[in-house]
């Protein structure tokens, strides 16, 4: 199920109906993060890892591709990255955080909290 694009997206992506931000990721454990010139809406885990400077974050796009800053070939729905805020650089390989299917990105939520040592799990 979805919900409404939170406040920050809505501010800066002028509430276009195609973002719609899953409900997994309004349950009061994430942060919407959007901002004007992101190419879509992301979120970013609030709550605590045992890794140092390491912030979870899933990102949402359109829901048409066409409409997808990059394009269809080039993009999907759902993508999740793992960010170092000491160095400003990823830490997981982007190969396997892409999805167009909620419960696999879901599952790859829930596989890097894991890992990250988070004690929350996205039901």
């Amino acid at each position: 199920m979805n919900a409404k694009i939170t406040r920050k997206s809505k501010e800066f992506y002028g509430g276009h109906p195609q973002i719609e931000i899953p409900a997994m990721l309004l349950d009061g454990n994430w942060e919407d993060e959007s901002w004007h010139n992101d190419i879509c809406a992301h979120s970013k885990f609030k709550g605590a890892l045992i890794v140092p400077n390491v912030q979870v974050e899933a990102w949402v796009d359109y829901t048409d591709p066409q409409e997808r800053e990059c394009g269809a070939e080039d993009t999907t729905r759902y993508f999740a990255r793992v960010y170092n805020t000491e160095i400003g650089d990823d830490v997981e390989s982007e190969a396997n955080l892409h999805t167009d299917d909620l419960d696999q990105f879901k599952a790859i939520l829930n596989a890097l909290l894991t890992k990250y040592g988070a004690e929350y799990q996205i039901q």
